[in-house]
């Protein structure tokens, strides 16, 4: 009888690892659709470069962003790899239900700044199936600052939405 268990055991432990071995990784869906002009919402399309040239709010003139909603079919960790080819001085700011900002600064004694790092990626967990997304961002110049934005889920970078937005500030 033991040799009978301890066979049978040796069997279910190989079928059991041989059908872990090949299961199926769902890949995750999602989309980011941002507000137009008009105020509709249209999918963000890889390789897309969306030019933001109008403040959100009339009150901060100088910030410009997006207004957009994250849609999902599960929930998942969110990672968001970003490259900012802007002016020294710009500062932004990325909301996917939460917001982090884009920039670290270090302050002296008195409270002056001496030194501002980037931070290269960004971490959200969605847990909702339609998650409000915001990108703020107060250029330091006129012209082109552009950020460079790569959405994808944590254990999936090939499933992925690459984008650049272009926060132009008028002269």
């Amino acid at each position: 009888m033991k040799k009978f268990l301890l066979i049978f055991t040796a069997v279910c432990a190989v079928v059991l690892f041989s059908c872990n071995g090949n299961s199926v990784v769902k890949k995750v869906k999602f989309e980011l659709r941002i507000q137009r002009a008009d105020g509709s919402y249209t999918a963000v399309q890889n390789g897309e470069t969306v030019v933001i040239d109008k403040a959100e709010d009339p009150n901060f003139p100088d910030v410009v962003g997006f207004v957009g909603k994250l849609t999902t079919d599960t929930k998942f960790k969110l990672v968001v790899d970003v490259v900012r080819n802007f002016q020294a001085g710009t500062t932004d700011e990325l909301c996917v239900g939460s917001c982090l900002p884009g920039q670290i600064f270090e302050y002296d004694n008195d409270g002056n700044i001496i030194s501002v790092q980037d931070v290269p990626s960004f971490s959200f967990e969605v847990r909702d199936f339609e998650v409000a997304t915001y990108s703020h961002c107060t250029p330091k110049v006129a012209g082109d600052n552009i950020i460079e934005y790569n959405f994808h889920p944590k254990d999936d970078a090939s499933n992925s939405i690459k984008f650049s937005v272009n926060y132009h500030k008028p002269n």
